[in-house]
């Protein structure tokens, strides 16, 4: 839900009407979320990701027409990329964008709303440590 919000405000902000297409670096469920959500609003992407991502997850950014791209190096090589390719393409990176952590807020509203207006006691949240040195 997340990268929906980011892409729809950029969208709705005319993004797709000035640049080609939007440009995300991932080494993994970012750039499909990022592709499957681009091309359900009419947007083309363009996903950098490292050289040692498996195939596998690369898989479902083709799948929706997504350019994928293999960076040589960490996966610090692929968002330095993704910096100087900024300048050609509209970086909607999931960690810079502020209405990813908008859109991150309509889970905690779904939670409510699926639990009969009730927050859960507890809730679990992954965190890639290779994003946090990004923030």
């Amino acid at each position: 839900m997340p990268v929906s919000v980011m892409l729809s405000v950029l969208r709705q902000q005319g993004v797709t009407a000035v640049l080609t297409a939007v440009l995300e670096d991932s080494s993994c469920n970012g750039g499909a979320a990022v592709a499957t959500y681009a091309a359900a609003g009419g947007m083309r992407a363009k996903i950098l990701v490292p050289a040692s991502t498996q195939p596998g997850k690369t898989v479902q950014m083709r799948a929706h027409c997504a350019k994928v791209e293999l960076i040589d190096g960490p996966r610090q090589a692929t968002a330095d990329e993704a910096i100087r390719q900024s300048d050609q393409l509209f970086y909607a990176s999931y960690n810079w964008q502020a209405f990813f952590l908008e859109g991150t807020k309509t889970l905690a509203y779904e939670l409510w709303e699926d639990l009969a207006s009730a927050l859960p006691t507890t809730s679990l949240c992954r965190w890639a440590p290779q994003q946090r040195a990004r923030l």
